[in-house]
């Protein structure tokens, strides 16, 4: 949906410290949420969409 090939889900626990872990989206609905994260490494960008439910539960989590 993005023009972007599948990859693989980003190791977030590389070993590698984040510089930051910022929220850069978020929607709510009455069924759930959407949080769309931005996440800084010293070599490279990240970016992760995050759903949850109306308790804040997360039930999916995509790398974009």
């Amino acid at each position: 949906a993005h023009g972007n090939a599948v990859r693989n889900v980003i190791n977030l626990w590389t070993g590698v410290e984040p510089l930051a872990f910022d929220l850069v989206e978020e929607e709510r609905n009455a069924t759930h949420s959407m949080r769309r994260y931005r996440i800084r490494y010293p070599e490279r960008v990240e970016h992760l969409l995050v759903g949850t439910t109306p308790q804040d539960k997360i039930y999916w989590a995509w790398p974009l």
